[in-house]
């Protein structure tokens, strides 16, 4: 054995019953002088009893917020089929060539739905099919065929 493990040996052996000491007295005494470095929580966070609360809180929300979505959905759809069953048949038709000028149609045509203010001999004659048959086709079929008729 070396001297300087045994002058180690003995130092930590003397100094570790003192310096225990010390650091427990250390530690005592800053965790009384400790002050809290967060508030106290709100009254109404600290009510909360159980996790099911919060649980039966959460799922209150969600059902909310999905009622809230179907009235916004219902009430969209209504829109969207009354724009569809509000476009009556006009009381007026015009020629084709009336049509294909839109800077001299009256301001009561509807620039998009100008193939229902031809004439049904008309329309037969230009799309060689009724205008029923034409509101049943896919509307890129209808947008091609106006677009070939100049209507578009």
């Amino acid at each position: 054995v070396t001297t300087s493990a045994v002058r180690r040996s003995s130092y930590n052996s003397k100094a570790s019953k003192p310096d225990k000491a010390i650091d427990d007295a250390k530690a005592q005494s800053t965790t009384q002088q400790k002050a809290p470095l967060l508030p106290p929580k709100p009254q109404q966070q600290q009510s909360r009893s159980s996790g099911a609360s919060v649980k039966s809180e959460i799922t209150a929300r969600k059902k909310k917020k999905t009622s809230n979505l179907a009235a916004i959905n219902g009430k969209l759809s209504q829109s969207l089929s009354n724009i569809r069953t509000s476009d009556l048949p006009p009381q007026e038709f015009y020629t084709i060539e009336q049509l294909r000028d839109a800077a001299r149609l009256p301001n009561t045509c509807n620039l998009l739905t100008r193939e229902l203010y031809l004439s049904p001999q008309e329309f037969q004659q230009h799309f060689h099919m009724t205008q029923e048959e034409f509101q049943k086709q896919p509307k890129w079929k209808r947008d091609k065929a106006k677009r070939s008729l100049g209507l578009f």
